[in-house]
This record gives structure tokens, C-alpha cells and sequence, in this order.
């Protein structure tokens, strides 16, 4: 499936999208990991895996949506922890303490997210190991450990 945008710049054909990989619903969260999660050990490799080919400098998410939050290593943090989100300015992105009120945990763990679509749009849903680190991480605190 190939997708096109107009922009001001004139039509940009994007290269194929492999939606293969896509999945109808989200994993459900794994129990709780009893450790302390390491944000650059643990949490940045799901956002490497998953997200940062569209969030990131000139990332598809930046280009066509406008969405400015970049998920890179060195900047993920910064741009997403007590941030709100661009599109409902009352919901944080990460809300340190609180998944199940962080927009980004809800985008990646919910079939029906209060905004949006559920993330990642295109490739493989997170596991439910995955899910779990990110849920343990923000209601640790989201630290940037």
C-alpha cells in the first residue's frame, strides 16, 4: 500500500508501508516486574524499536503531523515527561507516577486511546513485556536513571 501527501512543497510520494505487521488490538500488560526499570537501559530500546522511525527530527510524525516530540536518545525524556500532549493540552505524555493516566502508555496499551490512534501505527504492537516496562517505569516515577 503506498500513501501520498500533499504538501506546500507539492506532492510527496511516500515509499511503500509495510502494514503487514500491524495488528487489530493492542497486547495485554504483563505483571508488574518487581525490579526498578532503567530508562536508558530498558525504555529507550522499546521507543528505538518501535517509535522513533516517525518520532524523531524529520520523522514522519514531525513532517506530515506535526507533531514535535522526538523519541532519540538524549531528547525522548526531556520531550515527553510532564509534557502535555499537542492535541489535549490537560493530558501529559508522561505523567510521572501515573500510567494509567499517561497519554503515551494509553497510546500503546489501549485499542480506543482518548486521543488518537493506538501506537505504533505501523509495525508490531509492544508486548506484553514491553507494556509492563513502561507501565512500571512511569509509576515508578519516570526517571531519567
Amino acid at each position: 500500500m503506498s500513501i501520498s501527501v500533499r504538501s506546500s512543497l507539492g506532492l510527496v510520494a511516500l515509499s511503500t508501508v509495510a502494514l503487514s505487521g500491524c495488528q487489530g488490538g493492542v497486547n495485554p500488560v504483563g505483571p508488574p516486574t518487581g525490579r526498578t526499570i532503567s530508562y536508558s537501559q530498558e525504555v529507550q530500546p522499546i521507543y528505538d524499536a518501535h517509535c522513533t522511525s516517525c518520532h524523531s527530527a524529520g520523522g514522519f510524525s514531525s513532517v506530515f503531523s506535526g507533531l514535535s516530540f522526538d523519541l532519540t536518545a538524549g531528547n525522548s525524556h526531556g520531550d515527553t515527561v510532564n509534557q502535555p500532549s499537542s492535541r489535549r493540552a490537560d493530558l501529559l505524555l508522561v505523567k510521572p507516577g501515573d500510567a494509567a493516566n499517561s497519554l503515551m502508555f494509553l497510546k500503546v496499551s489501549s485499542d480506543a486511546p482518548p486521543v488518537g490512534e493506538t501506537m505504533p501505527i505501523v509495525g508490531a504492537r509492544l508486548s506484553s513485556e514491553e507494556l509492563a516496562i513502561l507501565r512500571d517505569w512511569i509509576d515508578q516515577g519516570a526517571a531519567d536513571n
